[in-house]
Order: C-alpha cells, then sequence, then structure tokens
C-alpha cells in the first residue's frame, strides 16, 4: 500500500497529492478522495480487474479520465476494461515516468482522448498454452478492438513484429507520428443500408427474451457458463479444481444473478458477449474441489 501511495502521489500532479487520501476500494483502481474525476490503474491486470472497474464507475460516476501505470497481464480482462473505457467516453492517460506495458495498451487506446508522456509498450500476445487456434482467435479479437478504436494498422504491426519477450517502447513524439496521441471521433451512429441509424456500439441492449444476457455458451480458461431458456449451468475445470453449478438466472432492479441451491453468483454484464461473475457464500466447494466461480467469460458460440 506504501509503494501505491508513492507512485499515487507522484503521478497526481499539484498540491492536492501531497494531502490525498488514497482510496484502495477497488483495487487495482485508486483515486484521491479530494478528485473524483481521475482514477488510477496501477499494477497488473488480472480476472478480477473487469469487475473491480465496473463497480468503480457506479461508485464514481464523475470519472472522467483513467491513469495507466501498469505492466500488462490478462489480454482479455484488459480488453472487457478497454470496452467500458470506450463506451463510457473516458480519456486515458499515461503520466510522466509512467509506463503502460503490454495489455494495459488496450486501455489505452480505448481513450476518447488518449494522452501520453509517459512509455507505451507493445509487443506480441502470449500464452502458456499451445493452441494455435486459440492465438488466431485473440489476435482476431484484437483487430476487431482496435478497428473500433481507430487505431492505425502501423500500431497492430508494431505488436506482431515484437516477441513477447521483447517491448516496442512508444514515446510521445512516436504516439503522435502514429496518430494515436489526442482526441480521436467515436464511432456516434451507424447506417444501415435502408438509410436507418442504430444504436452506438457499446449500447446495452436487452435481448428479446427481456433479460440482459443472450442465450448461449461463454467461456475463458477452465470456466464455461451454458444460458438456456433461463436456466443456468456452470463448469469449471483447471488444475486441482473441477466443480459445477446449476441454477436459474434472475433479474431484479437491473441486478442479475445466478441462484441455485444455496449460491447466488452476481453477474456484472460487460459487453454484448461478455460479463463477469463474483460468487456468493455456499458456493465455494463442489466435488470435494474449492472451486472459485469468480471471474470473467465471453460468449464461445
Amino acid at each position: 500500500m506504501l509503494r501505491v501511495a508513492l507512485v499515487f502521489s507522484l503521478l497526481f500532479s499539484g498540491a492536492t497529492a501531497a494531502r490525498a487520501e488514497l482510496i484502495d476500494t477497488f483495487a487495482p483502481f485508486y483515486f484521491d478522495s479530494n478528485n473524483r474525476s481521475e482514477v488510477l490503474l496501477h499494477g497488473e491486470i488480472n480476472s478480477r480487474t473487469p469487475l473491480a472497474f465496473s463497480r468503480l464507475v457506479q461508485a464514481l460516476p464523475s470519472v472522467e479520465r483513467v491513469l495507466l501505470s501498469s505492466p500488462g497481464g490478462n489480454v482479455y480482462a484488459a480488453i472487457l476494461v478497454a470496452r467500458e473505457v470506450d463506451r463510457l467516453g473516458l480519456s486515458t492517460i499515461i503520466p510522466n515516468d509512467a509506463d503502460c506495458f503490454s495489455a494495459c495498451a488496450f486501455i489505452y487506446l480505448a481513450g476518447h482522448e488518449r494522452i501520453s508522456s509517459g512509455r507505451l509498450g507493445v509487443h506480441q500476445v502470449s500464452s502458456q498454452d499451445p493452441d494455435l487456434v486459440a492465438a488466431q482467435v485473440a489476435v482476431s479479437d484484437i483487430i476487431e478492438l482496435l478497428t473500433e478504436f481507430d487505431v492505425p494498422n502501423d500500431v497492430f504491426l508494431l505488436m506482431l513484429r515484437t516477441r513477447p519477450e521483447d517491448m516496442h517502447i512508444l514515446y510521445p513524439d512516436d504516439l503522435s507520428r502514429l496518430g494515436v496521441l489526442g482526441q480521436r471521433v467515436p464511432l456516434v451512429k451507424e447506417l444501415v443500408p435502408n438509410g436507418e441509424t442504430v444504436e452506438p456500439r457499446g449500447q446495452e441492449r436487452r435481448q428479446p427474451d427481456g433479460s440482459l444476457l443472450a442465450e448461449g455458451t461463454y467461456s475463458s480458461g477452465g470456466l464455461t457458463v451454458v444460458i438456456d431458456g433461463g436456466l443456468v449451468g456452470i463448469t469449471i475445470t483447471e488444475q486441482g479444481c473441477i466443480g459445477a453449478f446449476d441454477g436459474e438466472m434472475r433479474e431484479q432492479e437491473g441486478m442479475i444473478s445466478f441462484v441455485g441451491d444455496g449460491c447466488s453468483i452476481g453477474v456484472t454484464k460487460l459487453g454484448p458477449f461478455d460479463f463477469s461473475m463474483d460468487q456468493g457464500p455456499g458456493c465455494t466447494y463442489y466435488h470435494g474441489a474449492a472451486c472459485d466461480l469468480s471471474g470473467y467469460v465471453r460468449r464461445s458460440n
């Protein structure tokens, strides 16, 4: 905590920083109690980071800017945060002497205004899983993301040409030359062939059955969620853990949950095809193994 507070005071300028009361309720996101328009992402991005960010923006609707100081981490978790930054129209900032490396770059590129006096680092996606198909899917997801954020192809080429164990560093002059510094114009509306307009990308739309989650199969790592006719099945198969959960999807006052026998799992919708889960009490032990049913998943069918 002391190290985070030190970084926080160095990155936030002005006299306020010296008197800042560091709020860490939504770690790895932090904010100064005297300045609720800026938050700092400090540290590694993991599977719980999107949920932390979702909770933060609900509790702190005045947020306008996200400061970035991160070595990277989980690619899909960073993509989920990036999509939320884009949906909310937030600015992203890499402060002086700060680094935003690897997966953190996706969050920076999501900013409607992108500001940097620090270092942005990009490289190829890396994984311990040798599955070539999974790697290709990840690359396609990144291409889709960067296209939506109006990122020039040159930036993506730099990523592809830099080995996972290396890092291509981009300084402010490089970012300006590549066109990823300053204001970007987000997509306001899309045209369909008959000339009508549809909702902007990023807008939540209710499904025909009235729920906020579409039927289908969602997965990430060893976690799989199947939604069918309002019923929910969850399985987890990871090292040292195998588990299952069966229940139903419920919605009350805009909050979604999966409810089964003695277990309720809170759900936060993060996009049209992804959401995160946060298990409540009574959900931990299945088939004699400790199975954490928290995390994010993305539709895979």
